[in-house]
């Protein structure tokens, strides 16, 4: 959105577009690896608590993320190069390569969010949620092809059921 207003009123820099870049892995790369790794890694806790082991493998997989979601947003600012999708999809439409990294964080916090911020008390629960990290990471940094969202329009839905889903996700927002 904030890139949108800026090129709607002219006021897009080199310097603007950078500031964006960086601001974008930081909420979208950092906060969430640091999210993950409290809430996996039992730094919630009282020190001591927790395996080791697994605060020592939820650092690694943050790490990683940072890492794919850095390389996702600087393929998706310089367009990819010689980045050719993978799994070609017939159709038109704007698509991007690799699982953009806002839907990836999204689905990173929201289980802390279920959970209301409380840290995962076992240990396979910590291993399965780093396991999806994981898996989003790779899934950030992949040349399979996602639809991109920026010609829906929830204004005139295309079908009457986009109507009926929209209505329903706001039903359940109320």
């Amino acid at each position: 959105l904030d890139g949108v207003l800026a090129r709607w009123f002219r006021a897009a820099t080199v310097l603007g577009t950078e500031l964006d870049a960086l601001a974008d892995l930081v909420s979208f790369g950092v906060a969430p690896a640091v999210i993950a790794t409290a809430f996996a890694g039992g730094f919630l806790l009282e020190a001591g608590d927790g395996p080791v082991a697994v605060r020592v493998l939820a650092t690694a997989v943050a790490c990683g993320w940072v890492v794919c979601a850095a390389f996702r947003l600087a393929r998706f600012k310089h367009g990819g190069g010689d980045v050719a999708p993978s799994n070609p999809w017939p159709g038109g439409g704007r698509w991007f390569a690799g699982l953009p990294t806002t839907p990836a964080a999204g689905m990173a916090v929201v289980v802390v969010g279920l959970r209301d911020g409380q840290p995962l008390a076992t240990t396979t629960a910590s291993l399965l949620y780093l396991a999806m990290l994981a898996g989003l990471a790779a899934l950030m940094v992949t040349r399979w092809r996602y639809r991109s969202q920026r010609d829906l329009s929830l204004i005139r839905p295309r079908s009457p059921g986009g109507a009926a889903v929209c209505l329903v996700s706001l039903a359940g927002l109320v």
